[in-house]
């Protein structure tokens, strides 16, 4: 697998600046060290309005639930990252809102994450199995072959893409949340 081309730092400092909520949130300092518990997701407002892959790191807490489908991609923003490396990762989407957005009556918005323990690295690795998300094919996270993704024991975040490397566990009938609604999933089980 190649590397993907990855955006210049000054580009994605300017996007974060230029963004008046970004620029908010991250004025207060509060970013997540390695070892906490965060949910990532891109920052769609970022990628629509200047098509810079920004991730968006939300606060996660020790209740448990993202290990059953329930991910922090609604928890308070914490920081902004360019790539993101986590430990224990779980892979969550929300099925109301993903139902939503795949039948057009809803536009885009934050409705999955990869939910684990942060990691701090300044080599983050780009290495292992590529997995993607896109509500309107999909209602899992999935592999380029469309395998439904659970979890996995490292995962380095850039962009759309994920890099899963380690122990990996696929999604069963048994283990996926339920798909809402009618719209169709490419997510093989």
């Amino acid at each position: 697998m190649a590397t993907p081309t990855i955006i210049d730092d000054a580009e994605v400092e300017r996007a974060l600046a230029e963004d008046k909520v970004c620029a908010r949130i991250m004025a207060k300092q509060a970013r997540p060290q390695g070892g906490d518990l965060v949910g990532v997701r891109l920052n769609l407002n970022i990628w629509k309005s200047r098509k810079v892959p920004v991730q968006t790191l939300h606060k996660g807490n020790g209740a448990g639930k993202h290990r059953q489908n329930a991910g922090f991609f609604n928890g308070s923003v914490l920081w902004y990252q360019k790539i993101v490396v986590l430990r224990d990762a779980f892979f969550n989407v929300g099925q109301i809102g993903r139902e939503k957005i795949a039948a057009g009556t809803e536009s885009k918005h934050p409705i999955a994450s990869v939910d684990g323990v942060l990691v701090d690295t300044d080599a983050p690795s780009f290495e292992g199995l590529e997995v993607r998300f896109e509500p309107h094919a999909t209602h899992l996270f999935v592999t380029l072959d469309n395998r439904a993704v659970r979890w996995a024991e490292e995962v380095t975040v850039y962009a759309h893409r994920c890099y899963l490397r380690g122990a990996i566990l696929y999604h069963t009938e048994m283990t996926a949340p339920p798909k809402a609604g009618p719209s169709p999933s490419i997510a093989i089980l």
